[in-house]
């Protein structure tokens, strides 16, 4: 899908492409967006990470089957400035609440989302109303912190929740904590908590690691996240990694043959590169060191024994098998 910036049409996944990562400052080029992962292919960081400038991402993209860009946000949000804003996205995703925007839901699932998900979430969320009490005939006692209202103080009270109240820097996420003042809070009756609209849904539905959208139909599990079956891929080939080997490294999934290509090691014996299948690595003081699994280099640094899969410790890059042949080598150094 493309839209018009300026003269010039480009596709939606392109927006901001270039620009600098706010969190990863120099060690990213510059932002190159996934066509579905939502993530920059460099340093894998959110499109709201990179300074993007907002008349780029002010424009109508239409909203048919698109990668998702900018939700519609009303004129209430934007006169709260850029921060309301921004925590509105991140908090209410577009694409959990309007299946225009959703590019993973294959038709079959939407009548389910549709009738299940989306309408009991209609049925629960609200904006809380902040008011001052101007007299307390009764003893209100606030949800989040159970400390007792003061008389004449301002208090927080939902629809979904009669009879309670909170103080309005309590009136907070269950989960992430982010203030819910002023911004679209859900009700969890069964809790009785109220959350962000994200993690209300996540409480309900499992979400992509990848393209950050709920999922409706099958899934992938692996190291405590989920992915839709055909985004559990390798993060710089996007080769299926469903029942294959993989590294991971920095947060991301690599498939043994990008990961081999990539992020070669020394073997701190004989100084040649290491096989990621034939690697022993160790850490050592945040380092990670690395030698050839194999006789010749695995070996004690004094009485040259191999020490694959025997028992061994690591001082200064260097394998000994005992403390006695610690004791010898530190002799030797001097």
């Amino acid at each position: 899908m493309a839209k018009i910036i300026g003269s010039e049409c480009v596709l939606a996944h392109a927006v901001g492409e270039g620009s600098k990562c706010l969190k990863c400052k120099d060690s990213c080029p510059g932002l190159l967006l996934h066509y579905w992962r939502n993530r920059c292919k460099y340093c894998g960081c959110s499109r709201d990470e990179h300074d993007v400038s907002k008349s780029e991402t002010d424009q109508e993209v239409p909203k048919t089957r698109r990668p998702y860009i900018n939700p519609p946000v009303d004129h209430a949000d934007q006169k709260m400035g850029e921060g309301h804003v921004k925590q509105r996205m991140r908090q209410f995703p577009v694409y959990d609440e309007d299946l225009d925007y959703c590019g993973s839901i294959k038709t079959a699932e939407e009548s389910k989302m549709a009738e299940i998900f989306l309408n009991d979430r209609k049925t629960r969320r609200g904006k809380g109303e902040k008011r001052q009490f101007e007299a307390l005939i009764d003893q209100w006692i606030c949800t989040q912190c159970q400390v007792l209202m003061e008389p004449n103080c301002f208090a927080v009270f939902v629809e979904h929740a009669k009879g309670k109240v909170w103080h309005p820097e309590c009136f907070v996420c269950a989960q992430c904590k982010e203030q819910l003042l002023d911004h679209i809070y859900f009700w969890n009756d069964q809790e009785q908590k109220v959350y962000c609209g994200r993690h209300d849904a996540e409480k309900r539905r499992p979400r992509c690691t990848e393209c950050d959208e709920l999922i409706f139909g099958d899934y992938t599990k692996a190291e405590d996240k989920t992915w839709h079956i055909e985004h559990f891929t390798c993060f710089s080939c996007d080769a299926p990694l469903g029942g294959k080997e993989y590294v991971l490294k920095d947060n991301q999934q690599y498939c043994c043959e990008c990961f081999a290509k990539q992020f070669t090691t020394k073997c701190e014996t004989c100084g040649d590169n290491v096989p990621f299948r034939q690697c022993l690595s160790a850490e050592e003081g945040g380092a990670v060191h690395a030698w050839h699994g194999s006789s010749k280099c695995f070996l004690c640094a004094v009485c040259r024994k191999s020490l694959v899969d025997k028992t061994h410790f690591i001082k200064n890059k260097t394998i000994f098998c005992s403390f006695d042949c610690h004791r010898l080598y530190k002799r030797f150094e001097k």
